[in-house]
């Protein structure tokens, strides 16, 4: 049998009920590999639902390394009642020898040849033991006397038909082992839901009560009784949850709901709690009330736990006792051993607590330290001490219980002295002066060069001390010996970058090229038509019209879109309108609006704009759509019609919604570029998104989010999109 009470504290995700001990059984071994297999499949653990709730309980039938349903070598208990569909072994030995394997028919009976139906349906194992060594003895009369035995054993177990019903969460008719349990089956049905009793669990057997499981009797108290085998045509009722009470504090098994029974006191709650902690404040506990308009509140001392009833809606709380330690001592800093110590007769001083913690470390401060303490009145006070003095025997101080002992050393209140060292190396930064350090060791310390380092432009910055400071330059290629310049603290060395030298530059072509991929820059003035060209022109998938080119950010493009961002948001009616968004929502990089068609046909013309790196040029497919978006009924997505006009897609969008400002619809195409309706660019176009601005009474002059969005990430020039946003926002 395993540990049938919990102990320690509860962990979510793990078996908090201990291992569940298995009832006395006999030694009967049983085949039940060719059961009646159940017309619902087990639910695995993993698949089990997790109870929302925390009650505890609750997650009993979906705990890790639980198995429920009998073992295929689980033993058959002596009081196993046979019925039809299990199967007999009879093994006789002795003076005669014999085996059958019979299975119990349906009439309850089984036929041996020479005697005739035997009936052993309704009988328990060791009865039917029995009962068929006196019906064979009719034919091996051996069985009379002791020459000859009989022994009785199950080989194939037959296979129950139950209802599960209630809180669980698959209720159903379920065909388990007949060795199955109340258990069995809640756990077949995927164990008790959140709203469900783990303590009112009823077993019906013809029309009529036969008894009630209890999740707790069980687990706390070894009552296996009450987890009653099952029958054919059980019905197992889970009923909905008792009486709930909380605790919380210093418990085992705390912040969980424990159902409670009627007359159920602090003691059981605590004990279905796990017990208290170690810490615990155990002479008393706090219960807050429910009440139906005021709650109440009770100390309940530890005299009165066995008494005190738990009512639905209690909260108990277990208070943490303070720890205090009456002899305890700290020493930290600069010894062999820091840590905690205990005052005793050998251990009474502030030298003998050094001595303890195994004397002081080289480059020890031996001027001062301190004692951090408490006076009678618990203010904290600093007792300051030589240190040399305690050492060499001159001073002492008697220790007080929580004395905190500060040693220092000599680096820890010197201030940081440091060497930097900045630009083409690889890991720029302040390095830790040491004496003799050189412009080649802190060279080294930072990485080394990176690929545009120059060794032949280094300077040194050293910061003065009796005089101004001065900047050296150094040549380390022409004179290498420079690298043996020793530094001072605080010198600032710099290595500048190689001249003329250029990182590799790349821009990347997506889409309908027939190579597409990332092209080398190899020169300054790479335009569109150039990388095009590399990338061998078009697929015949290809939408040259609907190209776009996205572009990364400049740190003074970032500064003008917030410029623009800021002159938007002061035309709006509410300085604070959320409906702004700031450059970081809206990102790093921007599309500008191309003509690739024009560009390839005329290389090095206005539309053949010169690339930069990072830049990615798309070439999409055909996208015979058209998008509205904004005011209008129903925003979605159309079919391309060249008939169309664009109030006919907003038709096709419901229409417009009031507020919609019909006059300052605009369109965004798929190379990136916007018009506004009215202008001789609006045309409707494949591809493109139809967007309707809408105001409401209250928002007076804002701009909507989707506006701003769009409009950020869709023209070609900052400025231009300064314009573009405060004419919109103008009536």
């Amino acid at each position: 049998a395993g540990q049938v009470y919990p102990t320690g504290q509860y962990i979510p995700g793990q078996n908090p009920y201990g291992t569940v001990a298995i009832p006395p059984t006999s030694n009967v071994a049983v085949n039940m590999g060719d059961i009646t297999q159940p017309n619902t499949t087990v639910m695995p653990i993993e698949g089990r639902k997790a109870p929302s709730s925390n009650i505890y309980g609750h997650d009993f039938f979906i705990s890790d390394g639980l198995a429920l349903i009998p073992s295929v070598n689980a033993p058959v208990p002596a009081s196993y009642v046979l019925g039809p569909g299990d199967e007999v072994v009879i093994d006789i030995w002795g003076n005669s020898n014999a085996n059958y394997t019979r299975t119990i028919g349906n009439d309850s009976a089984i036929t041996i040849q020479g005697i005739g139906p035997i009936y052993l349906g309704g009988m328990t194992l060791a009865e039917a033991e029995k009962h068929l060594k006196s019906k064979m003895a009719t034919i091996y009369s051996g069985l009379r006397g002791s020459g000859t035995n009989l022994r009785i054993s199950i080989g194939k177990i037959r296979g129950v038909t139950v209802y599960v019903l209630g809180e669980v969460y698959t209720p159903g008719v379920y065909t388990l082992p007949s060795l199955s349990s109340i258990a069995t089956a809640i756990y077949m049905a995927g164990g008790i839901m959140q709203y469900g009793s783990v303590r009112n669990i009823n077993l019906y057997r013809q029309s009529e009560l036969k008894g009630t499981f209890d999740l707790y009797d069980y687990i706390f108290k070894g009552k296996y009784d009450t987890n009653i085998r099952l029958q054919d045509g059980d019905i197992i009722s889970v009923g909905p949850t008792g009486n709930l009470a909380a605790v919380g504090g210093a418990l085992n098994r705390y912040e969980l709901k424990y159902e409670m029974k009627d007359g159920e006191t602090v003691q059981d709650l605590i004990n279905y709690a796990g017990g208290f902690t170690v810490n615990a404040h155990r002479d008393m506990v706090h219960i807050d009330r429910m009440g139906a308009k005021v709650g109440e509140s009770f100390d309940v001392a530890k005299d009165d736990f066995e008494t005190f009833r738990v009512c639905a809606g209690d909260s108990l709380f277990v208070s943490s006792t303070v720890l205090k330690y009456g002899n305890r001592v700290h020493i930290t800093g600069s010894v062999l051993h820091p840590g905690p110590y205990a005052i005793s007769d050998k251990l009474k001083t502030l030298s003998q607590l050094i001595e303890a913690a195994g004397g002081v470390q080289e480059g020890t401060h031996t001027a001062r330290g301190y004692i951090a303490r408490r006076d009678a009145d618990m203010k904290p006070v600093n007792v300051s001490f030589s240190l040399e003095n305690v050492l060499k025997g001159v001073e002492d101080i008697d220790l007080v219980r929580d004395d905190s002992v500060r040693v220092f050393t000599v680096m820890e209140l010197q201030d940081s002295v440091i060497v930097s060292v900045q630009g083409e190396v690889n890991s720029p930064g302040d390095f830790e002066y040491r004496d003799g350090i050189t412009l080649g060791d802190v060279i080294l310390m930072a990485g080394g060069l990176t690929d545009g380092g120059d060794l032949a432009n280094v300077e040194v910055a050293t910061r003065g001390r009796e005089e101004k400071g001065s900047v050296k330059h150094f040549n380390l290629v022409a004179d290498p010996a420079g690298n043996d310049e020793v530094l001072y603290p605080y010198d600032m060395v710099f290595i500048r970058t190689k001249v003329n030298y250029r990182e590799l530059q790349t821009v990347t072509v997506t889409g309908e090229v027939k190579y597409p991929g990332t092209y080398a820059i190899e020169k300054n003035s790479v335009r569109l038509s150039d990388v095009i060209s590399r990338a061998a022109g078009f697929t015949d998938d290809a939408y040259v019209k609907g190209a776009t080119l996205k572009r990364l950010m400049t740190d003074e493009e970032i500064a003008k879109q917030e410029l623009a961002l800021d002159i938007a948001q002061n035309q709006t009616a509410n300085p604070m309108d959320t409906t702004i968004l700031d450059v970081k929502k809206i990102g790093d990089s921007f599309t500008i609006g191309i003509d690739l068609n024009e560009a390839v046909k005329k290389p090095g013309s206005y539309a053949d704009i010169i690339l930069r790196s990072g830049d990615v040029i798309d070439v999409p497919q055909m996208n015979n759509t058209v998008k509205i978006s904004g005011g209008v009924y129903f925003p979605n997505t159309v079919a391309y019609n060249p008939s169309f006009s664009w109030r006919d897609y907003v038709d096709k969008a419901g229409g417009f919604v009031k507020g919609a400002r019909k006059g300052k619809t605009y369109a965004i195409y798929m190379d990136g570029s916007a018009a506004v309706r009215g202008s001789n660019k609006f045309k409707m176009e494949p591809g493109m998104e139809i967007v309707v601005p809408q105001v409401t009474e209250t928002e007076g002059r804002k701009v909507s989010l989707a506006e701003i969005a769009s409009l950020t990430s869709s023209v070609s020039s900052i400025a231009y999109m300064a314009a573009i946003l405060i004419n919109l926002l103008k009536k």
